[in-house]
Protein backbone atom coordinates (compact mmCIF):
# COMPACT_ATOMS: atom_id res chain seq x y z
CA UNK A 1 0.00 0.00 0.00
CA UNK A 2 1.13 4.01 -0.82
CA UNK A 3 2.42 6.06 1.46
CA UNK A 4 -1.19 7.60 1.38
CA UNK A 5 -2.95 5.01 2.10
CA UNK A 6 -5.48 4.55 5.39
CA UNK A 7 -4.86 2.21 7.96
CA UNK A 8 -5.33 -1.44 7.02
CA UNK A 9 -8.62 -2.25 7.89
CA UNK A 10 -9.60 -5.42 9.94
CA UNK A 11 -12.15 -7.75 8.95
CA UNK A 12 -15.06 -6.39 10.82
CA UNK A 13 -14.58 -3.73 9.08
CA UNK A 14 -15.58 -5.56 6.01
CA UNK A 15 -19.14 -6.13 7.05
CA UNK A 16 -21.54 -3.43 7.98
CA UNK A 17 -24.73 -3.20 9.41
CA UNK A 18 -26.57 -0.98 12.36
CA UNK A 19 -26.06 -1.96 15.61
CA UNK A 20 -28.47 -3.27 17.78
CA UNK A 21 -28.65 -0.71 20.16
CA UNK A 22 -29.57 1.39 17.66
CA UNK A 23 -33.33 0.29 16.91
CA UNK A 24 -34.12 3.57 19.85
CA UNK A 25 -32.79 6.02 17.00
CA UNK A 26 -34.32 7.28 13.89
CA UNK A 27 -31.22 8.40 12.23
CA UNK A 28 -27.68 6.31 12.84
CA UNK A 29 -24.83 8.10 11.46
CA UNK A 30 -21.53 5.22 10.48
CA UNK A 31 -18.64 6.56 12.09
CA UNK A 32 -16.28 5.84 9.81
CA UNK A 33 -16.14 7.76 5.81
CA UNK A 34 -13.78 5.34 4.87
CA UNK A 35 -15.11 2.06 3.25
CA UNK A 36 -13.47 -0.51 1.52
CA UNK A 37 -14.63 -1.64 -1.76
CA UNK A 38 -16.08 -5.30 -1.69
CA UNK A 39 -17.62 -4.37 1.79
CA UNK A 40 -20.69 -6.64 2.48
CA UNK A 41 -23.35 -3.83 3.65
CA UNK A 42 -26.62 -5.26 5.47
CA UNK A 43 -29.48 -3.07 5.72
CA UNK A 44 -32.39 -4.33 8.00
CA UNK A 45 -35.98 -4.67 7.05
CA UNK A 46 -36.71 -2.27 9.04
CA UNK A 47 -34.34 0.35 7.36
CA UNK A 48 -32.76 2.37 4.55
CA UNK A 49 -29.15 3.25 3.99
CA UNK A 50 -28.67 6.36 2.60
CA UNK A 51 -25.19 7.68 0.83
CA UNK A 52 -24.34 11.06 0.71
CA UNK A 53 -20.93 12.67 -0.81
CA UNK A 54 -20.21 16.56 -0.61
CA UNK A 55 -23.33 17.15 0.81
CA UNK A 56 -25.26 15.34 -2.12
CA UNK A 57 -27.16 12.48 -2.29
CA UNK A 58 -25.87 9.35 -3.86
CA UNK A 59 -27.99 6.59 -3.38
CA UNK A 60 -30.46 5.19 -1.00
CA UNK A 61 -30.38 1.18 -0.60
CA UNK A 62 -33.65 -0.63 0.76
CA UNK A 63 -33.48 -4.01 2.93
CA UNK A 64 -31.50 -6.71 1.85
CA UNK A 65 -27.35 -7.75 1.81
CA UNK A 66 -25.51 -5.11 -0.42
CA UNK A 67 -21.96 -6.21 -1.91
CA UNK A 68 -19.91 -2.90 -2.33
CA UNK A 69 -18.68 -2.65 -5.81
CA UNK A 70 -18.78 -0.60 -8.58
CA UNK A 71 -19.85 -3.96 -11.03
CA UNK A 72 -22.54 -4.71 -8.57
CA UNK A 73 -23.63 -0.85 -7.58
CA UNK A 74 -22.08 2.19 -10.42
CA UNK A 75 -22.55 4.74 -8.57
CA UNK A 76 -20.31 3.81 -6.09
CA UNK A 77 -17.72 4.07 -8.83
CA UNK A 78 -18.25 8.27 -8.09
CA UNK A 79 -17.00 7.65 -4.78
CA UNK A 80 -14.18 5.65 -5.24
CA UNK A 81 -10.56 6.53 -4.54
CA UNK A 82 -8.03 6.00 -6.70
CA UNK A 83 -6.17 2.84 -6.56
CA UNK A 84 -3.07 4.49 -7.93
CA UNK A 85 -2.82 5.70 -4.22
CA UNK A 86 -2.82 2.41 -2.84
CA UNK A 87 -6.31 2.38 -1.46
CA UNK A 88 -9.02 1.06 -2.83
CA UNK A 89 -11.94 2.68 -0.92
CA UNK A 90 -14.97 4.89 -0.96
CA UNK A 91 -15.23 8.26 0.84
CA UNK A 92 -18.51 8.50 2.11
CA UNK A 93 -21.28 9.36 4.55
CA UNK A 94 -23.61 6.58 5.41
CA UNK A 95 -26.46 7.08 7.29
CA UNK A 96 -29.13 4.06 7.93
CA UNK A 97 -32.76 5.27 8.50
CA UNK A 98 -35.18 3.14 10.54
CA UNK A 99 -38.38 3.45 8.28
CA UNK A 100 -40.87 0.79 10.57
CA UNK A 101 -42.60 3.03 13.15
CA UNK A 102 -40.69 3.74 16.26
CA UNK A 103 -41.68 4.45 19.71
CA UNK A 104 -40.37 7.88 20.60
CA UNK A 105 -40.15 8.62 24.73
CA UNK A 106 -40.80 12.35 25.13
CA UNK A 107 -39.90 14.19 28.70
CA UNK A 108 -40.12 17.96 28.37
CA UNK A 109 -40.92 21.28 30.97
CA UNK A 110 -44.31 22.87 29.95
CA UNK A 111 -43.57 26.38 31.69
CA UNK A 112 -45.72 28.03 34.52
CA UNK A 113 -49.62 28.34 34.48
CA UNK A 114 -51.63 30.27 37.05
CA UNK A 115 -54.33 27.85 38.56
CA UNK A 116 -57.67 28.73 38.91
CA UNK A 117 -58.76 26.67 42.18
CA UNK A 118 -55.66 27.83 44.33
CA UNK A 119 -54.22 30.60 42.58
CA UNK A 120 -50.75 29.60 42.88
CA UNK A 121 -48.29 29.69 39.81
CA UNK A 122 -47.21 26.18 39.33
CA UNK A 123 -45.01 24.71 36.59
CA UNK A 124 -45.84 21.61 34.92
CA UNK A 125 -43.91 18.61 33.19
CA UNK A 126 -44.92 16.33 30.46
CA UNK A 127 -43.72 12.57 29.34
CA UNK A 128 -45.45 10.84 26.42
CA UNK A 129 -44.83 7.83 24.39
CA UNK A 130 -45.32 8.65 20.95
CA UNK A 131 -45.23 6.34 17.32
CA UNK A 132 -42.95 8.06 14.78
CA UNK A 133 -42.67 6.82 11.36
CA UNK A 134 -39.99 8.18 8.51
CA UNK A 135 -42.07 9.11 5.31
CA UNK A 136 -39.19 10.56 3.80
CA UNK A 137 -35.87 9.55 5.04
CA UNK A 138 -33.72 11.71 2.56
CA UNK A 139 -35.57 14.78 3.92
CA UNK A 140 -35.27 13.60 7.40
CA UNK A 141 -31.89 13.24 6.87
CA UNK A 142 -30.75 16.43 5.05
CA UNK A 143 -33.32 18.59 6.47
CA UNK A 144 -33.74 17.90 9.96
CA UNK A 145 -30.58 16.35 11.01
CA UNK A 146 -28.35 17.28 8.93
CA UNK A 147 -25.19 15.31 7.43
CA UNK A 148 -23.33 14.51 11.08
CA UNK A 149 -22.98 12.05 13.55
CA UNK A 150 -25.77 13.57 16.35
CA UNK A 151 -28.34 13.91 13.62
CA UNK A 152 -30.83 11.18 15.18
CA UNK A 153 -30.22 13.56 18.55
CA UNK A 154 -31.09 16.14 16.68
CA UNK A 155 -33.96 14.44 15.31
CA UNK A 156 -35.16 13.67 18.74
CA UNK A 157 -34.72 17.41 20.44
CA UNK A 158 -36.83 18.63 17.76
CA UNK A 159 -39.64 16.58 18.33
CA UNK A 160 -39.32 17.11 21.85
CA UNK A 161 -39.55 20.83 20.91
CA UNK A 162 -42.61 20.53 19.28
CA UNK A 163 -44.72 18.00 21.44
CA UNK A 164 -44.07 20.93 24.19
CA UNK A 165 -44.91 23.99 22.30
CA UNK A 166 -48.18 22.33 21.19
CA UNK A 167 -49.10 20.44 24.69
CA UNK A 168 -48.10 24.36 26.51
CA UNK A 169 -50.42 25.85 24.19
CA UNK A 170 -53.22 23.11 24.86
CA UNK A 171 -53.06 23.06 28.59
CA UNK A 172 -52.94 26.76 28.63
CA UNK A 173 -56.06 26.84 26.98
CA UNK A 174 -57.71 24.41 29.33
CA UNK A 175 -56.15 25.53 32.33
CA UNK A 176 -58.20 28.90 32.12
CA UNK A 177 -61.27 27.11 32.64
CA UNK A 178 -60.01 23.73 34.70
CA UNK A 179 -57.94 23.88 37.78
CA UNK A 180 -54.50 22.58 37.69
CA UNK A 181 -55.40 19.28 40.04
CA UNK A 182 -57.89 17.96 36.99
CA UNK A 183 -55.16 18.62 34.59
CA UNK A 184 -52.50 16.59 36.28
CA UNK A 185 -55.20 13.93 37.49
CA UNK A 186 -54.83 13.36 33.84
CA UNK A 187 -58.39 12.72 32.86
CA UNK A 188 -57.81 14.56 29.70
CA UNK A 189 -55.12 12.45 28.59
CA UNK A 190 -57.20 10.70 25.53
CA UNK A 191 -58.31 14.50 24.32
CA UNK A 192 -54.45 16.05 24.72
CA UNK A 193 -53.12 12.72 23.09
CA UNK A 194 -55.52 13.37 19.82
CA UNK A 195 -55.05 16.82 19.83
CA UNK A 196 -51.61 16.35 20.14
CA UNK A 197 -51.40 14.20 17.08
CA UNK A 198 -54.15 16.07 15.20
CA UNK A 199 -51.46 19.60 15.33
CA UNK A 200 -48.08 17.35 15.04
CA UNK A 201 -49.76 16.70 11.40
CA UNK A 202 -49.56 19.93 10.30
CA UNK A 203 -46.35 20.69 12.50
CA UNK A 204 -43.98 17.90 11.36
CA UNK A 205 -45.69 18.32 7.10
CA UNK A 206 -42.66 18.31 4.81
CA UNK A 207 -40.09 17.33 7.63
CA UNK A 208 -40.00 13.59 6.34
CA UNK A 209 -41.59 12.23 9.32
CA UNK A 210 -45.55 11.94 10.52
CA UNK A 211 -46.40 10.73 14.26
CA UNK A 212 -48.82 8.08 13.82
CA UNK A 213 -50.47 7.60 17.53
CA UNK A 214 -50.34 8.65 21.39
CA UNK A 215 -49.67 5.58 23.41
CA UNK A 216 -49.32 7.45 26.51
CA UNK A 217 -49.17 11.00 27.93
CA UNK A 218 -48.96 12.52 31.36
CA UNK A 219 -48.72 15.80 33.28
CA UNK A 220 -47.34 16.12 36.01
CA UNK A 221 -46.15 18.87 38.71
CA UNK A 222 -43.04 19.51 39.38
CA UNK A 223 -41.41 18.92 42.82
CA UNK A 224 -41.30 22.31 44.02
CA UNK A 225 -44.76 23.33 42.42
CA UNK A 226 -46.57 19.64 44.17
CA UNK A 227 -45.38 21.26 47.47
CA UNK A 228 -46.88 24.67 47.11
CA UNK A 229 -49.81 23.05 46.51
CA UNK A 230 -49.95 20.35 49.28
CA UNK A 231 -49.10 23.24 51.75
CA UNK A 232 -51.93 25.38 50.65
CA UNK A 233 -54.31 22.29 50.97
CA UNK A 234 -53.39 21.77 54.48
CA UNK A 235 -53.75 25.14 55.31
CA UNK A 236 -57.14 25.08 53.65
CA UNK A 237 -58.33 21.77 55.67
CA UNK A 238 -56.98 23.54 58.97
CA UNK A 239 -59.22 26.65 57.97
CA UNK A 240 -61.98 23.92 56.95
CA UNK A 241 -61.73 22.74 60.79
CA UNK A 242 -61.78 26.25 62.55
CA UNK A 243 -64.59 27.06 60.51
CA UNK A 244 -66.81 24.24 61.28
CA UNK A 245 -65.57 24.56 64.63
CA UNK A 246 -66.94 28.24 65.01
CA UNK A 247 -70.27 27.53 63.38
CA UNK A 248 -70.71 25.07 65.86
CA UNK A 249 -69.61 27.30 68.18
CA UNK A 250 -72.80 29.29 67.33
CA UNK A 251 -75.38 27.10 66.89
CA UNK A 252 -77.73 27.50 70.49
CA UNK A 253 -78.52 23.76 70.47
CA UNK A 254 -75.04 23.17 70.60
CA UNK A 255 -74.58 25.74 73.77
CA UNK A 256 -77.72 24.45 75.37
CA UNK A 257 -76.02 21.00 74.70
CA UNK A 258 -73.09 22.39 76.69
CA UNK A 259 -74.47 23.92 79.55
CA UNK A 260 -76.59 20.72 79.89
CA UNK A 261 -73.36 18.52 80.15
CA UNK A 262 -71.76 21.12 82.18
CA UNK A 263 -74.33 20.37 84.76
CA UNK A 264 -75.03 16.53 84.38
CA UNK A 265 -70.96 16.54 85.09
CA UNK A 266 -71.59 18.79 88.18
CA UNK A 267 -74.31 16.62 89.74
CA UNK A 268 -72.25 13.33 89.03
CA UNK A 269 -69.32 14.99 90.85
CA UNK A 270 -72.18 15.55 93.88
CA UNK A 271 -73.04 12.20 93.93
CA UNK A 272 -70.01 11.00 94.14
CA UNK A 273 -68.81 13.40 96.82
CA UNK A 274 -72.03 12.47 98.88
CA UNK A 275 -71.39 9.20 98.52
CA UNK A 276 -68.15 9.40 99.98
CA UNK A 277 -69.27 11.71 103.04
CA UNK A 278 -67.80 14.71 101.21
CA UNK A 279 -69.98 16.34 99.95
CA UNK A 280 -70.44 20.24 99.07
CA UNK A 281 -73.20 22.53 98.30
CA UNK A 282 -71.78 25.27 95.51
CA UNK A 283 -72.91 28.56 96.29
CA UNK A 284 -76.05 30.03 94.69
CA UNK A 285 -77.08 25.42 93.92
Amino acid sequence: MGIFSFLKKSVSDLFIASPTGSAQQLIWFYPDRSIPHGTTLTVRSDECALFFSQGVLRAILGAGTHPLQTSHLPFLGDLLVSPLSGDNHFVTELFFVRTAEHIHHSACELGGFNDIATRLYVSLHLTARLGVRVTDPARLVVAMGGQRATSGHQVDEYIDARIASLASSLIGRLAASEAIGQIVSNQYGEELGRAILEGARASFAGDGFELTRCLEIKVTLDAESAAQVREYSRRQAELGLQREGAEIGRDPGFTAYQVAQGQRAMLEGLGQGAANGRAVVPIGF
